[in-house]
Order: C-alpha cells, then sequence, then structure tokens
C-alpha cells in the first residue's frame, strides 16, 4: 500500500524555489532544502527525484508564475508605453524584493548556463521568448507609427531583453527606485 505524502508538494516546491531564487543552485544544500520545505530528504527524493530535478521544477514553477497572461496582446496601449509598463513592473518587483534576488531566471543563467548544457538550452528559450515578446510588440509600433518604419526591430528586440536582464542583475545590488527607473529611461530613449 502506498504511503500517502504527509506535507503539500505544490507548498514545498514554492519553499524549494523560494530558497533556490535566493541562494542559488551550488549554495543551497539538500540539509537546507529539507528544512525550508518542512520534509524528510528521503520524502525530497521520492518526490522531486534529485536536487537539481527539484531546481528545474522549482525554475519551470517560476516561469510560469512570470509569463504574460495569454490575452497580454488583446488589449495594448502603444508599443512604447507597453514596452514601458513591462520594465515598469520589473521595477516595481525589484524596489519590492526586500532580499534583493533579481530574476530566478536570469539568476538560473548566470549560475548554471555556463558550464550545463540543459540549462543553457533552458536559458537561451527563454531568452527567445523575451525577444519574440518585443519583437511582435516593436512590430506592432511600426505598424501603427509608433516606432520608425526604418528601425531593425530585430536589433531593438535583442537589446530590450538584454536591457531587461540587466536590470534585474542590478536588482540584485539595489532596491533604489531611482536608480533602476533612471537605467528604464536611459534604455527606452533607444526607441525615440
Amino acid at each position: 500500500m502506498a504511503r500517502t505524502k504527509e506535507f503539500d508538494p505544490a507548498r514545498a516546491l514554492e519553499n524549494a524555489m523560494q530558497l533556490f531564487w535566493l541562494q542559488g543552485y551550488e549554495a543551497t544544500s539538500v540539509r537546507e532544502l529539507c528544512e525550508h520545505m518542512g520534509i524528510q530528504k528521503g520524502s525530497l527524493y521520492d518526490t522531486f527525484g534529485s536536487k537539481r530535478a527539484l531546481y528545474l521544477a522549482a525554475l519551470e514553477r517560476y516561469l510560469k508564475l512570470n509569463l504574460p497572461p495569454a490575452d497580454f496582446y488583446d488589449n495594448l496601449g502603444s508599443a512604447k508605453s507597453t514596452i514601458a509598463e513591462i520594465f515598469a513592473h520589473k521595477v516595481d518587483i525589484s524596489v519590492a524584493d526586500k532580499q534583493c534576488r533579481g530574476c530566478f531566471f536570469v539568476n538560473t543563467i548566470v549560475e548554471l548556463a555556463p558550464h550545463d548544457a540543459e540549462f543553457a538550452a533552458i536559458g537561451k528559450e527563454g531568452r527567445k521568448e523575451y525577444e519574440e515578446t518585443f519583437y511582435r510588440l516593436l512590430a506592432i509600433g511600426q505598424r501603427t507609427g509608433d516606432i520608425r518604419p526604418e528601425r531593425d526591430i530585430t536589433s531593438l528586440a535583442n537589446y530590450l531583453t538584454n536591457s531587461m536582464f540587466g536590470l534585474r542583475v542590478m536588482a540584485k545590488t539595489t532596491r533604489d527606485r531611482q536608480v533602476l527607473e533612471g537605467i528604464v529611461e536611459t534604455t527606452l530613449s533607444v526607441l525615440d
């Protein structure tokens, strides 16, 4: 007879995500994970398979929680204002984060992608999703006259993605709204 779980796997995963986000993969021990998740070591392995599999599940959860909603493109303002709202939202998240964790996804790319092909592929795919989001917004902007037609929107989308990732790395060192908004203002000036 299979034993019933004496813990909520979704809650345990949320707790693991929070700890990995704060400390990273390498700096987080299985013992710390078990304590933070409120489970025994055997339960961690029985439920999630391994520390690595748990990390992947936590990253997947983070990405699902942070993807734009399905109706994101339905009721947009101008392309520039929508892009500005995306960046403003990232500033708000950064300022509210008292632990200066930055972005779990970006942290993963920085920590693990250089020496792990699976995480490099996840990073590449995630980067492409951001680039495609910005590209779609910029293409809408060109059609509506918000973005000049001669602008290379592929390069702009790449630039905006790089800037967003950089902003989230910067958020690991400061929660100063004025500093972060200054970066965003300079970033968005390329759209003029």
